[in-house]
């Protein structure tokens, strides 16, 4: 029987390590499409962000989405959700609307609502644009992000384009571990749109026809849950228009930073809080690709464990990992080096150690879909 589970076991690592290499070339091979002269034909974006607690970050998004807007063509708007803040967020957006033109500030306690997807609909309601263009309060952007995001949507027939999001640096073991995570979730993301299977993008950074929004939030499978705003959002573009009006913009000056979880605490409620809207996906791929993810971890602990109850079994686990080990690392490598950040894989034996684990606990602990964010209670 132990024989049975370690051939198993091997197979499942091997199937993984196909997957990563499929997506690795489709990452390097991913290119976006020639840009033309759009000097006299700018796209107009509302651009909308949903904070909550964000008296630390907002006034650095804010200034950078600023030197963007002063970077582009086109007629923007700036939208600012608070969504029933308790620190002096809305004190820092209200200063800062008083010193710029076209920034509207809502407040969702005053419309008696509450989560990040009501602010979200809650701004588009008000949006002007046909494009919506979404970041997150406690992100910066680049100031060709505008620019970056109307060449994109004018030479393409995208409904929606997803873009690339990076962890603000910090050299520490905690920040190297959100870093190269957030490079496999980035590297995946473009990979699955390129081969027309989408199953990731992120809300930080995130453009969408209005209509297409306005559609998708009116369907109920948006609301079952209070997390997953952006991924319900790509999988009703998937299913009602076609994977072929997904793009994805893999370009540097697209590239939004977020920051990272400041302890491992937070880190936990936040991958919790991105577990739990798991079981309402109604993509099979991603499905698939979730359980490979898993599942490659379980037999590397597994084969682990039977290296050391029987150790001239060793071998095959040396072998798994090694294995597992040079393709993530070639995947991380290429990522990592469209984001300018190589550094950051200094730290990829100990994250690669602890990711397994990682990857092994983390579903389990959350069957339990209730989390705590941002001090309020969400499912």
């Amino acid at each position: 029987m132990i024989n049975l589970f370690l051939i198993v076991s091997l197979v499942i690592v091997a199937l993984y390590c196909v997957l990563i290499i499929a997506f690795s070339f489709l990452f390097a091979n991913y290119k976006i499409k020639k840009h033309n002269d759009l000097s006299n034909l700018p796209i107009d974006f509302s651009i909308i962000i949903a904070a909550r607690n964000e008296e630390k970050n907002i006034e650095n998004c804010l200034n950078s989405i600023n030197k963007a807007l002063l970077n582009s063509n086109g007629n923007h708007e700036l939208i600012v959700v608070d969504d029933n803040s308790t620190d002096s967020t809305l004190v820092k957006l209200n200063q800062f609307k008083n010193s710029k033109a076209n920034v509207t500030i809502i407040e969702l306690a005053k419309l008696n609502l509450s989560t990040k997807k009501e602010a979200l609909k809650a701004a588009a309601k008000m949006a002007k644009s046909k494009w919506l263009l979404f970041t997150d309060g406690d992100c910066v952007v680049d100031a060709d992000w505008l620019v970056s995001f109307q060449n994109q949507i004018a030479n393409s027939s995208a409904k929606l384009v997803a873009g690339p999001v990076s962890i603000l640096t910090e050299n520490n073991f905690l920040n190297a571990f959100q870093q190269l995570d957030m490079f496999s979730m980035t590297g995946s993301a473009c990979a699955s749109i390129a081969m027309q299977k989408p199953m990731l993008c992120n809300g930080a950074n995130l453009a969408v026809e209005k209509q297409v929004f306005d559609k998708a939030t009116e369907d109920p499978t948006y609301s079952k849950k209070a997390s997953g705003d952006d991924v319900f959002l790509l999988f009703y573009v998937a299913k009602n228009y076609g994977a072929e009006f997904i793009s994805y913009l893999k370009l540097n000056a697209a590239n939004v930073e977020t920051v990272a979880q400041q302890n491992w605490r937070d880190l936990w409620l936040q991958r919790k809080r991105w577990v739990s809207k798991s079981t309402a996906y109604s993509s099979p791929f991603m499905a698939l690709i979730s359980l490979l993810v898993y599942f490659s971890s379980v037999a590397l602990l597994f084969l682990a464990c039977v290296s050391v109850a029987s150790p001239e079994k060793k071998i095959y686990f040396f072998l798994a990992f090694i294995a597992k080990s040079v393709i993530d690392f070639i995947f991380l490598f290429l990522v990592a080096d469209f984001f300018r950040k190589v550094n950051a894989l200094i730290w990829f034996i100990p994250v690669q150690i602890v990711h397994v684990l990682y990857i092994c606990i983390v579903p389990l602990l959350s069957i339990n879909s209730k989390y705590v964010w941002k001090g309020r209670k969400l499912k």
